[in-house]
């Protein structure tokens, strides 16, 4: 699919830049191999340096794993089944999503010879054939239509078969790359949260939005080191209460300079009696009550966290 997107941004500036659109007149297109050898090459290029930074990207990340049949990731299309392997469990509306790498591989697929077919359809007819803009009868709108040097129309079933592709490309690409998308923010989604879980929303969303962003994502992620997102949390949890008070009274009055709770009793009453049914985060998992959580998270714990950063 990248392939094609630059292919057809190339086309589309040269022919801006010859001021075909001004005039109507596409035949700087017709039988020009160099122009598409080099939209072609310019496609391919990019897409190549995409798959290296995936590569490598996915490569160090299965290396501080101790994954095994690293060299998948340099492998295109499988290098997406083995992203889906290093994400690990997925869930798509709230459901259990098994292999998810093997969606996002056979999207991808599709992707690429949609791409593909694309292209070869529109250089072997702008070979064969001149690429005009018409009028209607009112003058209101103007299409492009194929026709022969002598101006008639088209007369090889091939060519009307391509022209009618070639028509509704552009909705077929479309639906194959929301698929593709689509499997790619979950996988992506599932990926960064245990590399990057304070954003990994956003990345998996502009993953979505671009998906030639994940490539870079993941290559700038590489040396990081992953992390238990449900542990992450608790580790935030715990902050929370360091910073705001003890759980056993929303809002952390303990520490108010307004003094205890009004509505759970003075601060000694709300330290001993809170429960860990209480707590605002109990969803997020964790165990014990606040002062078991203190214990594990607090001054005295291991330095060597990978959440020191939040431990205060």
């Amino acid at each position: 699919m990248t392939i094609y997107r630059i292919f057809d941004s190339f086309i589309t500036m040269y022919t801006y830049t010859k001021g075909c659109y001004n005039t109507g007149n596409f035949e700087v297109l017709h039988n020009n191999a160099k122009l598409y050898a080099a939209a072609v090459l310019s496609g391919v290029g990019v897409w190549a340096i995409l798959e290296l930074l995936l590569g490598f990207g996915l490569y160090a990340m299965a290396k501080k794993r101790n994954f095994e049949k690293r060299y998948m990731a340099f492998i295109p299309f499988v290098n997406m089944l083995y992203a889906g392997r290093l994400a690990g469990e997925t869930r798509l509306f709230g459901q259990r999503m098994k292999h998810a790498g093997v969606f996002v591989m056979a999207a991808q697929i599709l992707a690429v010879l949609a791409g593909a077919f694309s292209i070869f359809a529109e250089v072997t007819l702008n070979a064969n054939y001149l690429l005009k803009a018409v009028s209607s009868a009112d003058g209101r709108t103007v299409s492009l239509v194929y026709v022969t040097e002598s101006g008639g129309a088209p007369s090889s079933r091939f060519a009307m078969f391509l022209i009618g592709y070639v028509n509704v490309a552009s909705y077929v690409l479309s639906i194959v790359e929301l698929v593709y998308s689509v499997f790619l923010f979950i996988t992506a989604s599932a990926l960064f949260r245990k590399y990057a879980p304070a954003s990994y929303t956003g990345l998996a969303f502009l993953s979505l939005f671009i998906p030639a962003a994940f490539p870079i994502i993941v290559f700038v992620l590489r040396n990081k080191q992953p992390v238990d997102y449900a542990e992450y949390i608790r580790k935030k949890r715990e902050a929370y209460y360091r910073r705001y008070g003890a759980p056993g009274g929303y809002g952390g009055y303990n520490n108010s300079p307004y003094g205890a709770d009004p509505y759970r009793g003075n601060g000694e009453g709300n330290r001993s009696g809170g429960s860990a049914d209480d707590e605002p985060f109990s969803e997020f998992g964790g165990s014990g009550n606040s002062s078991e959580n203190r214990a594990d998270g607090g001054a005295g714990g291991n330095g060597d966290s990978p959440f020191s950063d939040i431990d205060g």
